[in-house]
Formats: C-alpha cells, structure tokens, sequence
C-alpha cells in the first residue's frame, strides 16, 4: 500500500524528494534544530489566530503531527500543527545536508498536515482506511473525525460484500453508527436490508452529509432481518425440537429511534429529501413510493422492478435528465404482454432485457434515444421485432432470420414484439431514430445488433451457425 500512497501524495502534489534529509523531507518547512530555531506562525485557527504572523521558537515534538512553539512575548508553549509556520529568513549559514537518498517508507503519514491526511485516507477504499487507521497510532483519532474531518465516504452494508469495499457483517451496525454520529461525506451507499431494518437506511441519510451521495443500490429483502442482524447471532447446534423458527433478535431499535418524524418514511422519499445529488439508484427488488421517485430529478441512472407498464412510462416522462434506464419485473407474471409508451427528451438507453416474456413498446417518442436492449428473439423475448412486407396481403408480418431473406437489401423495419396472448394482433412499424442500436440479447450469451440503416441480409449473416434453439 506504500506505493499506493506515493502516488496519491503526488498526485495530491506532495513532492517526495529523493535524496533529502530526513527532517526536510517528513515536513518540508520544518527546520531541523528544535528548541532554537525561529519560525513565523500561520494558518492558527480560532483562539490561535491571535499567533498568525508571529514569530515564535519550536520546541519538542508531541506525536501526531504536533510540536509545542513558543511565541515572541509568550512565557507559555503552544500546541501547534507542524508545518504551519515558514522559516525565518536570515543570515545563519546552513550545514551541508546529507545527499543519503531516504525511502518513502521512512516518512510517516501521521507528519502530513491534518487535511492533507483527510484527503488521502478519503482516496482509499475502506478496508486501507481501517488498516490505516489501527496500524498507525498518530491516525487512531481520525477514526472518530467529524464530518469533513471523518475519512470514510463510502457505506456497503451488504451479504457478501467484496473485502475491498467494507466490513465484515458482525461490524456492519456499529459502522453505520459510527458513520452517522461522525456525520461523514458519504459519496456512494450500498445496504441490503430486511423489512424491520429500513430504518438504518433512513437514519444514515438523515445523519450523514449526503449532499455528495451520487451512487445508491438498495437490495430490500422480504424477511423481517438481514445480514445486519443475523450476522450477529450467536452460532451453535440447530435444535431440531422446536416446531416454529426463532427470529432474530431485532437490533436496529436505537436507529428507528433516532429517526426524525420529519424523516419521509419510504427509502425514496428519504433519498429524495436528504440526496440533491443523486445521480444513480438501483432497487435491486421492487420500486417504491412513485411520485417521491420522481421527484429525484437530478437522477441519471435508474434501476428498478415494476408491476405496471404505467409506472414506467410515469417516470420516464417525469424525470427530466435520465439518460439510462434499466427495468426488471416485479413478479413472474408482471410487465408480460405489455407495452411501453415512452416519452423523453434526455433518455439515452432502456434495457428490459431481464423484465418480462413479450414486453415490448407502443410509441417510442425518445429523440436523443442511442440504444435498445431486447431479451432475446425468440418465444420468451422481449422488445422489438423485425417486420417484413406480408406478401399474401396488406401490412406487415414478423421476419425471423431462420434463414435467408427474399429481399437481402432491404432495410431494418422494427416493430412491436408478437404477442402470444393475442394471435389476431397485426404487427405495427415503430419509429425509432436513426442512431438507435437495437440489441438483442441471446441465450447463448451472444447479442445481435441492428439500425434502421442494417440490411436484413447483414442481419441474417449475423445469425448464421448461432441461431440454432433460438426459437
């Protein structure tokens, strides 16, 4: 992790000087004779602004990036930041310095100024802020830092969590505490939650200084507890005699008690109240509470379950800067046969490729739309279909690329998916803009793409030696 640091130090703007003493280089401004060097204070703050510009002797060293000064006219030290002052220019000759060049290893972080470190620590993610922070004793007090003072910005409250982005689920309870009593600068949040545990989310939105939150992923599970209770369970034989399962023990009281009546009772009406920055929601089960979720007009990516087709196209009429938008089924039989009636000037993308059999769109009134993502084009599909000239009468009919097309040059016609609860439904063109890439993904893991400017023999070609099963 040194290395790691080198680099962030540099890129922060921190020379690191080979070749330097040891003094010159751990504090740069520091001069090398404690006890008679002149120094001239700045950059006190509150009762010491009163030493800013004054000149003063600095005595010993106090650990944790401290040395005690004595200013010009004062009988008493001062506990003063090291670095916070510049040399005294004058005359005194200076002794050679020794040219031994000096591992970054031998510069400990702790002699930094104070929001230099913040900064760094902020950089990492948290399992190298935890290991920083118990590693090294002069940084032990940035663990209870206070708002821009506290270095973590990232919360993942999760089962499985990768080890590089937060704690072990037995700390998780304690962590979201500790976050929201130091009111930390959260930029990104990842919680999955029971029913009886939604409450540490609101908290922790209405603690914390979300005014940065730019990326949130809520997984709500339909049990009463989590990971976060659970993990805390003690261990032992299961007791095969008792007919009825015990439940948890419910932790989460302290959080549902320092909830605020203000506090909106829904995780969308909190993220819409406590989050102007939210730019990326994910609801890894079922969206809740619509018109707070619209009312998050700062989001740009969107990922949800729905139950109606009308709540999608509610908020993709009502959310004025979404570019991405992702959408999943509420239930097995949800979404199925429907169809999307999609209006939006800023929408960039819709993927329902892993929402519902036949799912597909009646109006497409999308003018910056770049993409479209199918499931597929065969029975369980979804999306857009291909259409063709019906040659046994007026209209149109579905084209498969089962094999060659009569008519290889002819452009790409999409229209709405066939749908299996209505055989009598005659296929209608969809107007999409030229631009739009539509994508269907396979089962076989492999994706087919076309424009309204691809040729249905290009389309076919695509297709040879894979589309086998597909139908």
């Amino acid at each position: 992790r040194l290395p790691l640091l080198g680099a962030l130090l540099s890129t922060l703007g921190v020379p690191v000087i080979p070749g330097a003493r040891r003094a010159e280089m751990l504090c740069p401004s520091t001069p090398s004779t404690p006890g008679s060097a002149k120094v001239v204070l700045s950059r006190g703050r509150g009762a010491k602004t009163a030493f800013n510009g004054r000149r003063a002797v600095i005595g010993r060293r106090l650990g944790g990036g401290w040395a005690a000064v004595t200013p010009e006219g004062s009988q008493s030290a001062v506990k003063w930041r090291n670095g916070h002052w510049s040399e005294e220019q004058d005359d005194t000759p200076v002794a050679e310095q020794d040219d031994a060049p000096v591992a970054f290893e031998e510069a400990p972080l702790g002699w930094l100024p104070q929001d230099l470190i913040v900064r760094i620590l902020k950089a990492l993610p948290t399992p190298d802020i935890c290991s920083a922070l118990q590693a090294a004793r002069a940084l032990a007090a940035y663990a209870r830092g206070h708002g821009a003072l506290c270095p973590f910005t990232e919360c993942h409250l999760r089962d499985g969590v990768p080890a590089g982005l937060g704690v072990r689920p037995s700390r998780q309870l304690a962590f979201a505490r500790n976050l929201g009593e130091a009111r930390a600068q959260l930029r990104s949040l990842h919680v999955e939650h029971g029913t009886n545990e939604v409450d540490v989310v609101r908290w922790l939105l209405q603690e914390c200084d979300t005014s940065a939150l730019a990326r949130v992923v809520i997984d709500s599970a339909k049990a009463p507890f989590g990971q976060m209770n659970t993990a805390l369970e003690p261990t032992g034989l299961i007791d095969l005699t008792i007919r009825a399962p015990v439940l948890p023990q419910n932790r989460c009281g302290p959080f549902t008690e320092g909830v605020r009546p203000t506090t909106a009772r829904t995780t969308s009406g909190a993220l819409a109240q406590h989050c102007p920055a939210l730019t990326s929601l994910t609801f890894m089960k079922m969206a809740e509470d619509l018109p707070r979720l619209a009312s998050i007009t700062s989001l740009r990516r969107l990922e949800a379950a729905f139950l109606e087709v009308d709540d999608v196209n509610y908020l993709v009429k009502e959310l004025p800067n979404l570019t991405h938008f992702i959408v999943h089924a509420g239930d097995r039989t949800a979404l199925a046969h429907e169809r999307l009636d999609l209006e939006s000037t800023s929408l960039q993308s819709i993927d329902i490729s892993a929402s519902a059999k036949a799912l597909s769109f009646e109006r497409v009134n999308c003018p910056a739309l770049r993409e479209i993502v199918c499931g597929g084009d065969g029975p369980y599909g979804n999306g857009l279909a291909l259409l063709v000239p019906n040659d046994g009468g007026d209209g149109f009919v579905h084209w498969y690329p089962e094999g060659d097309p009569d008519d290889p040059g002819a452009l790409c016609l999409f229209g709405t998916y066939p749908n299996g609860w209505n055989d009598q439904e005659v296929p209608s063109p969809l107007e999409i803009p030229s631009a739009c890439v539509v994508t269907w993904k396979q089962w076989g893991g492999w994706c087919a793409q076309a424009t309204t400017s691809t040729t249905l023999g290009e389309v076919a070609k695509a297709y040879e030696g894979r589309a086998a099963g597909s139908f």
